[in-house]
């Protein structure tokens, strides 16, 4: 067996040793590891103790969801006093009042004194992605931190943003243009291990008595009981000087967070063809810092989200206040759950992509339209306010 070289080769070496590990030892086995390591005092935030609802939100924060949806609910109710957390993974960066990397998110030690802040300082929680928000405390599952959580008065909700309760063979039945129907063999031992984890959210998600909410529409099919919680941006941030041009090769962008779950093998082929032709220019990027989107976005004329899932999510938003043509697959009964009408995104399976393009640039005029009414709908959904609204129930409630 080679040594490692590196304390990050280290760290990945430990993981990859864990994940044999059964889950009720893992939490003494993390507890053993902060013996060796040197005390430390763990800084975090405090809602103001004089407000009436004091909430947290994490530890997922995708696409800085949880920051966002703490400001809106700050700013719609005056008795609110929020903090968002955020587990940091990886090399993105987005806002958080309250960031903790992974190694000390792995520590007993500081999973301890997050369960007593938790307790401590807030009324309600609403654990984000369906991660433990304890750390490995309760094995790594936050289905238990739920229980802990209630039995200590606290009022507790989860929420999904996909991937946690979206089950991939329900997903291949509903949606013809499904991922899940032919996986590529690098993508099979991924997705089987999907199918098992998500069938066991899926159901608790399902029957638990907590609130529930999703942060797309498209959701709903997988969750029928949860609240619609509309993601957020800021139209500040995404607010483009520079107008659509169809008429001279637009640039059309591509940036998947996930490959795979967007059904980038499809749009690729057709978008490099498409290029390679002098029809469009395709700009193709992964692993973008949050600070470079807005000048990327700026950069495009048409902005491909995804082909494969029938969901629009935060990228598409972000193009449509930066009166940027959208595409992405969404399906009409997925539109028609869209609580305000009008959804201004192009329609496209992998199937239909080239022709909608093409139909796009044959239809500058009518599509630089379309674009314009981008921010008008991102402001009536997006910005905050039905969020908080949709937040609302659970704030008002009271522990028993």
């Amino acid at each position: 067996m080679r040594v490692p070289h590196s304390s990050s080769e280290l760290r990945r070496l430990v993981t990859r040793v864990l994940s044999y590990v059964p889950p009720r030892y893992k939490f003494q086995i993390y507890r053993a590891m902060d013996v060796v390591r040197k005390s430390k005092v763990y800084e975090r935030p405090h809602p103001d103790p004089l407000k009436k609802i004091r909430l947290i939100i994490g530890p997922a924060n995708h696409a800085e969801q949880a920051w966002h949806w703490c400001r809106a609910a700050e700013r719609e109710n005056t008795s609110v006093s929020a903090i968002s957390m955020a587990r940091q993974r990886g090399e993105l960066t987005f806002r958080a009042d309250y960031r903790i990397d992974l190694k000390e998110y792995r520590s007993a030690r500081w999973s301890i004194s997050q369960k007593a802040w938790l307790k401590e300082n807030f009324t309600h929680v609403l654990i984000d992605g369906i991660r433990p928000i304890m750390g490995p405390k309760f094995q790594d599952d936050c289905l238990l931190e739920v229980d802990e959580l209630l039995s200590s008065g606290l009022n507790v909700g989860l929420i999904a943003h996909g991937s946690e309760i979206r089950v991939p063979s329900m997903h291949a039945d509903i949606y013809p243009s499904s991922p899940f129907r032919n996986v590529p063999a690098e993508y099979r031992d991924l997705v089987a291990v999907m199918e098992k984890n998500t069938k066991v959210w899926n159901k608790y998600f399902n029957d638990t008595m907590v609130p529930t909410y999703v942060s797309t529409v498209d959701l709903l099919d997988f969750a029928p009981k949860a609240t619609y919680l509309p993601t957020i941006v800021n139209p500040d941030e995404w607010t483009s000087q520079r107008d659509v041009n169809l008429n001279n090769r637009p640039v059309v962008l591509h940036i998947p967070t996930n490959p795979f779950l967007k059904g980038s093998n499809l749009i690729d082929p057709i978008l490099k063809s498409l290029d390679h032709q002098g029809i469009i220019s395709y700009l193709r990027l992964e692993g973008i810092a949050p600070s470079q989107m807005p000048h990327f976005i700026n950069q495009a004329d048409i902005v491909v989200e995804q082909c494969v899932l029938g969901l629009y999510s935060v990228m598409a938003i972000q193009a449509m206040t930066a009166q940027r043509i959208a595409i992405a697959h969404v399906p009409d009964w997925v539109r028609s759950r869209v609580p305000v009408p009008g959804l201004p995104i192009v329609d496209a399976t992998a199937s239909q992509l080239e022709e909608r393009i093409l139909h796009i640039i044959n239809n500058a005029q009518e599509y630089e339209s379309v674009a314009r009414t981008g921010p008008a709908f991102v402001e009536s959904l997006h910005t905050g306010a039905q969020s908080a609204r949709a937040l609302t129930p659970f704030l008002e409630r009271t522990s028993s």
